[in-house]
């Protein structure tokens, strides 16, 4: 099976919706699901969480854009076989590539970091001029990424140390 890729901005769901994605992504990232395993049916789930079959078509919709599940049409939901918050690391930079800053070490672990997304299971996906500031967008990618588990891990290439610190603020 392939990396999935995600999308880096969330769609804004209703509150509904939002909640039983968070559960649902929470269990599956806590081990109850392990990879390739059966959800319940979709009948369990709606009453489990007392939703309709909308809703519950829009929480695993969102899981499944997102890599978490994989849906057969004659068989069930599936968690995917590699899920996220297993193989996909997020690879942080200070800068961009070819601005003042960047460097041959920097070429390198970029290059190498796509040839291993591109041969294996696990996905290395690049943040470029992340910095401590609010209102840069790559910060804000990266964090989004993290806050809903979408990452195994992040490399902080350079020393970015408030970006280490703010990582460290949503991690368990």
């Amino acid at each position: 099976m392939r990396a999935h890729t995600v999308t880096s901005h969330r769609v804004r769901q209703n509150p509904k919706t939002q909640k039983v994605v968070d559960a649902l992504r929470a269990r599956i990232v806590a081990g109850d699901w392990k990879p390739g395993a059966q959800l319940p049916t979709w009948t369990d789930l709606e009453s489990d969480f007392h939703v309709g079959r909308t809703t519950l078509a829009r929480a695993l919709g969102q899981l499944k854009r997102e890599g978490f599940v994989f849906a057969s049409s004659t068989r069930g939901t599936f968690v995917s076989e590699v899920p996220p918050h297993l193989h996909r690391y997020g690879l942080a930079f200070p800068c961009e590539p070819g601005l003042p800053g960047w460097n041959q070490f920097w070429w390198t672990l970029s290059n190498q970091a796509l040839a291993a997304s591109r041969q294996g299971m696990t996905q290395f996906v690049p943040f470029y001029g992340v910095t401590s500031h609010e209102d840069n967008e790559s910060h804000m990618r990266l964090m989004a990424e993290v806050r809903a588990s979408r990452l195994a891990g992040v490399i902080l290439a350079g020393w970015p140390p408030e970006i280490s610190h703010h990582l460290s603020d949503t991690t368990h």
